[in-house]
């Protein structure tokens, strides 16, 4: 990756006029970035030096700097509801894969071990730290946790295709919880593909955690609906607000236990 590659994407503006806007929006700050190939952002909305609860939000694929604005766009709805002892972290850490490379984990690799390196340096004042990863950004916070030694306190996969392990309790002693939407077509992903498929990679991604048999609490995810819509003001942001802020009681359940 180059940053003329950027240039020739047409995306470094796009870029810069998200990283600016982020900057210059009410209680955000932008802790990192990187230019070079599709562009990395690290941002938060809130206090992560004197929050009390800290909540991670990892996105998938084709999330990129051009568009990461989304993401800070969700991290500041989330940070809303919770309110002024939590700070929400839009973590484009990573380089996040394309729908064709999304089928593989090798970019969840790097990233897993980044967002394991981001979680043990920040918010020395937080009680509750979750990390929270839509889609593909599943995996790569399974792999902060199942390869890099992260802990934090609740993981929570929304919208997940599968996070290459066969149960909840391979992820402890972090808390797993799971939303999925009824109409998310990510639930038609095979959990295998039927073909080799060089080089040997895990292909596809394992059982869906909103299956009962991978042992996760779900959650009730409202009026959202299709792939993207977890993170709207709905009972899916609600319950991840319970969730991060420790609430556990109030998190609405399809199935396992919220207390």
């Amino acid at each position: 990756h180059s940053n003329a590659r950027l240039a020739r994407n047409g995306n470094e503006s796009l870029y810069m006029e998200a990283l600016s806007s982020i900057a210059g929006s009410d209680n955000s700050c932008v802790l990192d970035y990187d230019l070079s190939g599709d562009g990395l952002s690290v941002s938060v909305v809130g206090n992560i030096k004197t929050a009390r609860n800290i909540i991670v939000l990892v996105p998938g694929t084709d999330t990129t700097g051009a568009n990461v604005g989304n993401v800070h766009g969700s991290a500041s709805k989330l940070q809303e509801q919770a309110g002024n002892d939590t700070a929400v972290v839009a973590w484009l850490g990573y380089d996040a894969p394309s729908k064709a490379q999304a089928v593989f984990d090798f970019k969840a690799d790097g990233g897993g071990k980044d967002l394991a390196n981001f979680t043990r340096n920040i918010g020395q004042s937080a009680t509750n730290v979750t990390i929270s990863g839509h889609s593909y950004g599943s995996i790569v916070a399974a792999k902060a946790v199942a390869d890099n030694g992260a802990t934090p306190d609740n993981l929570v996969f929304v919208g997940s295709p599968g996070v290459l392990q066969p149960h909840a309790s391979n992820l402890a002693p972090s808390r797993v919880w799971v939303g999925q939407a009824d109409d998310d077509p990510i639930a038609n992903v095979p959990s295998s593909l039927p073909f080799p498929f060089p080089p040997a990679r895990n292909q596809a991604h394992g059982i869906n955690p909103a299956d009962p048999k991978f042992g996760a609490t779900r959650f009730r995810t409202g009026a959202a609906s299709g792939h993207s819509e977890y993170y709207l003001n709905n009972e899916s942001l609600t319950n991840i607000r319970n969730i991060g802020t420790g609430n556990y009681c109030s998190v609405t359940v399809v199935h396992g236990s919220a207390c």
